[in-house]
């Protein structure tokens, strides 16, 4: 993985998100870390198991993020396009990698 930018996630959702530039994972000591891809290099770069969004195709090197309440990360592109993380988890309060859509 190449993680260069780390948000912290508040709560009640809690943890923290590691964006590197090929992927997004989401860490918290209560419950089973889980990530995206989000182009086809991220598998050449980790073995972590990430929940597919490639059809994205984006890359996030020398992006902005910042959180925005406990849900969401909004996620600037160098290109200028503007992403929102949404995060949503389920009545047993976990999240899957298919439950952070961008």
């Amino acid at each position: 993985m190449t993680i260069d930018r780390c948000v912290q996630v508040q709560q009640p959702v809690g943890g923290v998100c590691l964006f590197g530039a090929n992927e997004v994972v989401y860490l918290n000591q209560s419950a089973p870390a889980c990530g995206i891809s989000l182009n086809s290099c991220a598998g050449e770069f980790t073995k972590f198991p990430l929940g597919d969004c490639r059809h994205l195709a984006i890359t996030l090197d020398g992006c902005a993020v910042e959180a925005e309440g406990p849900n969401n990360i909004f996620v600037a592109l160098r290109s200028g396009e503007l992403y929102v993380l949404s995060m949503v988890m389920n009545k047993a309060r976990r999240l899957f990698p298919n439950s952070m859509l961008m």
